[in-house]
């Protein structure tokens, strides 16, 4: 936690927002069908741990305003737990599957010791590509305008062979909760969106695709991922380069003489309202 408090303080003093993600239970590269990691509890980290350690975090940074929210948990997904293969749902009611209800328990958690200045970020079903049972069972917190939905989409999230057809699909899995005056309208983020950082598959397909989505509907994100190099952890060569990375294996310029950042800037000035043309998109690090 002292690393973690170093890392927040330099953000907060470069003014880089912090938003606290609870990625892993156990120490290792995310996120597969095996690791045992899918749910917000395994048969070694209880559903109790979880709350208190969202309670802790939410209590440490209480008076750090640049820490701005916390996700409840990373990529909802299978998971075998004490030899069972249990898959999340949504809203059915299952105290051991529901994550509509474990994310309500956190939520309240967060909010009963910080009510301001966090926002409670909440991830959907099959890798958080999937918030279909949203629009019947909605997310309600006990303190308004807090909750932000959380969607990822990669390349192979999904199978389309259109611009007109990638637009239905999202639109289906979660651009409609941007609907107005709905009992289910909330923000969305898409927190985790990703290729190859030379450009290979910037020409055509998905890439394009997906990039005019996020203009088109104005939407906020974060890329994935900014590090140059690998961590440690199941499948990674630490060190090794990171395909995807906006930085270059030296950390001190982008990968690939730009090509991916020049991309992504493309996409940092918001496009919607009358102050679009001169507000600058905020920073943020998760």
């Amino acid at each position: 936690l002292k690393i973690l408090d170093a890392v927040v303080e330099a953000c907060a003093k470069a003014r880089l927002m912090v938003i606290m993600d609870n990625h892993m239970s156990d120490p290792d590269w995310c996120c597969s069908g095996t690791d045992e990691n899918g749910l917000w509890y395994n048969s070694r980290w209880s559903e109790q741990q979880w709350l208190q350690a969202h309670t802790l975090i939410a209590e440490r940074y209480t008076h750090q305003p640049y820490v701005v929210a916390q996700e409840l948990r990373n990529e909802l997904r299978s998971a075998v737990i004490n030899n069972a293969t249990l898959s999340p749902t949504w809203g059915n009611g299952d105290p051991s599957t529901d994550w509509r209800l474990a994310a309500l328990k956190a939520a309240k958690a967060i909010l009963a010791v910080r009510p301001e200045g966090c926002l409670i970020v909440v991830d959907g079903l099959d890798y958080s590509t999937n918030f279909l049972n949203v629009a019947e069972h909605p997310i309600q917190l006990p303190v308004a305008d807090r909750l932000v939905y959380s969607a990822h989409d990669y390349s192979w999230s999904q199978s389309v062979g259109s611009q007109h057809e990638l637009n239905q699909l999202l639109d289906k899995q979660w651009g409609y909760l941007l609907e107005e005056d709905q009992p289910y309208t909330a923000p969305v983020w898409i927190s985790e969106w990703g290729d190859w950082h030379d450009g290979r598959n910037f020409a055509s397909g998905w890439w394009p695709w997906f990039e005019a989505y996020l203009r088109a509907r104005d939407l906020e994100w974060a890329y994935w991922r900014g590090d140059g190099t690998e961590s440690r952890g199941t499948s990674r060569t630490f060190g090794a380069e990171a395909g995807f990375g906006v930085l270059n294996t030296t950390w001190d310029g982008p990968a690939a003489g730009g090509v991916l950042l020049r991309s992504l800037q493309t996409l940092q000035a918001p496009v919607q309202g009358e102050r679009s043309l001169r507000l600058q998109a905020p920073q943020i690090y998760y």
